[in-house]
């Protein structure tokens, strides 16, 4: 399970897009784009999709879709991600 420790929307439009922290040095990177939502993870605070290694990929809507709220994907998420409040 990744710990996620802080996460901002960056985008709300199409494609969705949140960044952040994982635990005490790690960086995070989601985004839903085209029905895929994807995570990277990477150990520093660097570009976690260069430097990183995607660890969810799935495609879970139309190739049109692009919009999704902080809250769904948390819930698509619940089983890879623990968000802190």
């Amino acid at each position: 399970m990744i710990e996620v420790t802080h996460l901002t929307m960056t985008s709300d439009a199409c494609p969705t897009q949140w960044e952040g922290l994982v635990g005490d040095e790690g960086s995070i990177y989601i985004r839903y784009r085209s029905g895929l939502l994807e995570v990277y993870v990477s150990g520093t605070s660097h570009d976690p999709i260069r430097d990183g290694v995607c660890v969810f990929d799935q495609r879970i809507g139309g190739k049109y879709d692009g919009e999704m709220s902080t809250d769904q994907m948390k819930e698509f998420l619940a089983g890879v991600c623990l968000f802190g409040s």
